[in-house]
């Protein structure tokens, strides 16, 4: 998920940490200053309720840290 800076992108990593859902923020110098995102891991073992959850944590994330 692009997310802009890597302040951002690190703000939403530790947020959804503490949620119980681990990413791997990409952020500068691996990419540009502004061009961070948030990497995934999805694999076959997640219900679907768990990604349900994953992504009402993102947006709930998104809201506080990068509005």
């Amino acid at each position: 998920i692009m997310i802009g800076t890597s302040v951002k992108a690190m703000k939403m990593t530790n947020y959804l940490y503490e949620h119980g859902i681990n990413v791997s923020p990409m952020i500068a110098p691996a990419v540009p200053e502004g061009e961070a995102t948030l990497r995934f891991f999805i694999v076959t073992d997640h219900s679907e309720q768990q990604m349900i959850q994953t992504l009402e944590k993102v947006k709930q994330g998104l809201e506080l840290h990068c509005s």
